[in-house]
């Protein structure tokens, strides 16, 4: 008789998990600002992520990014996950900006109130720092390749980005090669020369 409530009770908790397992849950709407100091500025894309937990591991989903302006209430709208959400970063894109990013752990709540994010600007972040390396400036390309200007649309809309070139020109041209950079490129010249190449690309997505 116990063996038979056992095999019983485990055919339950087994169709009990995998009707959770197909359940649609959803989470949000999230709520956050960008700061800049009290300056407005446009053009901004937050890029949202949800991450999953694993038994030995976790597994991150991209979320479509959103063209948003800083010193400004901002709410994402509410979102489908699955039932092992744990949670939400949301990275901040902006070519005039460093990449910055803010996240909560907690999903107990539907609703997400996420820390500012407080993104530095370059010029600020070479004062700072005193220098930024050719490896630095190939990731924010990069970021502004995958993740920033597809955000925007076609036509006049990414025409628009091209005011942000000189400043990403200039910026190449700030970089100072470290040790680390070496992992990438042979020489300080093969570094900036790449870096001119995908600066090129980024002008004719615009």
């Amino acid at each position: 008789m116990m063996q038979m409530l056992s095999r019983r009770s485990l055919i339950m908790a087994a169709s009990s998990f995998i009707f959770v397992a197909g359940c649609d849950f959803s989470a949000g709407p999230v709520y956050l600002r960008i700061e800049t100091g009290g300056e407005l500025y446009d053009d901004f894309v937050l890029e949202p992520v949800q991450e999953y937990g694993r038994i030995h591991s976790s597994e991150m989903v991209v979320m479509d990014g959103v063209v948003v302006a800083s010193e400004e209430d901002l709410t994402l709208p509410e979102f489908p996950v699955g039932w092992t959400f744990t949670t939400l970063l949301v990275s901040a894109y902006h070519p005039e900006f460093a990449y910055s990013w803010t996240g909560q752990v907690d999903s107990s709540s539907d609703e997400l109130i996420l820390s500012p994010i407080r993104p530095q600007r370059w010029e600020d972040f070479l004062e700072e720092h005193g220098q930024v390396s050719f490896n630095v400036v190939w990731n924010h390309l990069e970021h502004m390749r995958i993740s920033y200007v597809p955000a925007f649309d076609t036509g006049e809309p990414r025409k628009r980005l091209q005011r942000y070139l000189p400043g990403l020109r200039e910026l190449i041209q700030n970089a100072s090669w470290v040790s680390g950079d070496s992992r990438l490129w042979a020489t300080e010249d093969e570094a900036r020369a790449g870096l001119e190449e995908m600066l090129q690309a980024l002008a004719e997505m615009m």
